[in-house]
């Protein structure tokens, strides 16, 4: 069966969205799924799209949330299979805080599967039907060995006045601020070679965020997780897929709330709860005082990302099987 996949976050430049897209790939290539095309959300799909193939899919990843204008687009995506005769599914996606007009294009998708408990919820009080699997990055086995690694990193995040919050404390620890942001894949955007620029204007930049951000990132996916493998200890993400590396990695983890409830989802999956956190100047006191000893975790904890990693997986594999399962050419609408 062959898919056109839409919304290609990986080429944005997120060691997050590199992962997803590895992992699918992976797992599509398992069950005999053939990815003939990559979409960018925002693009003319019509135009790019090839002339036959079998069904789209559509990576929610976290964008449809509050209306956003991603929101918008992804409620758009079954209209346009409707005029192909093609299936639609919704996959990997959170789902937050819509309108009616968002809801009433989602509910055209012939499948929908999110990412966690409370977007699925969200869906069954606007009348969609939803199942869960989680995030696809929890499906992957790293290979990199897990050093003795002892040094805070702190993530930055997608809401700006916590990531200043954040590169404060990573400042006045003497963390390793890491973002994820990642050098873009090479494509027709000019994003790499924005990317290029702005690396290179940071070494002249005055200290700070911005040159923080930009020059204290690592570009490739594989040095990333082999540093954080390495030497992390503890991670203060502020980004989810910061949250979700450091369990597949096995290196202890807290979380600060982001601009939807994914932190929050992932974490009630796992049954960490208690690691996200709600005071970021107490976590940073507590820091100063006692390092990261009390946040290392208890065999309970390791026990239960085990079994959320397993589900993942199961469930991934049990979502591109029903997918498969779908009519080729359907007009179910």
């Amino acid at each position: 069966m062959e898919a056109v996949l839409i919304n290609t976050t990986f080429m944005l430049g997120h060691h997050g969205c590199t992962l997803v897209d590895r992992q699918f790939d992976k797992l599509a290539s398992e069950v005999g799924l053939v990815i003939t095309a990559k979409l960018p959300l925002q693009a003319d799909w019509e135009a790019l799209a090839p002339a036959n193939f079998d069904l789209i899919l559509v990576n929610g990843e976290g964008a449809l949330h509050h209306d956003s204008k991603a929101a918008t687009r992804i409620a758009q995506v079954p209209l346009w299979a409707r005029g192909r005769h093609r299936p639609v599914c919704l996959i990997n996606s959170v789902y937050q805080g819509n309108s009616a007009v968002i809801a009433a294009g989602v509910k055209i998708y012939d499948a929908v599967f999110v990412r966690d408990e409370f977007s699925r919820t969200a869906l069954a009080e606007a009348g969609i039907a939803a199942r869960v699997v989680p995030d696809l990055t929890l499906t992957w086995d790293p290979m990199v060995p897990r050093g003795d690694g002892h040094r805070i990193v702190v993530t930055d995040s997608t809401v700006h006045t916590t990531n200043v919050r954040l590169h404060r404390m990573a400042r006045e620890l003497g963390a390793r601020y890491l973002p994820l942001k990642a050098r873009p894949a090479v494509g027709k955007i000019s994003r790499r070679d924005r990317f290029m620029v702005k690396r290179l204007a940071a070494h002249f930049a005055p200290p700070g965020l911005w040159r923080d951000r930009w020059h204290g990132l690592i570009p490739e996916f594989d040095d990333y997780v082999g540093w954080m493998a390495a030497n992390a200890g503890l991670v203060i993400a502020g980004r989810f897929h910061g949250l979700c590396i450091a369990l597949d990695l096995g290196i202890p983890v807290l979380a600060v709330a982001s601009n939807t409830w994914k932190m929050e989802g992932v974490l009630k999956q796992a049954g960490l709860e208690h690691r996200l956190i709600a005071d970021i100047d107490a976590l940073q006191r507590r820091l100063k005082t006692e390092g990261i000893e009390p946040f290392r975790y208890s065999a309970e904890e390791f026990d239960r990302i085990t079994a959320l990693r397993r589900e993942a997986s199961i469930c991934a594999r049990a979502m591109l099987r029903s997918i498969l399962a779908m009519p080729l050419r359907a007009d179910l609408h």
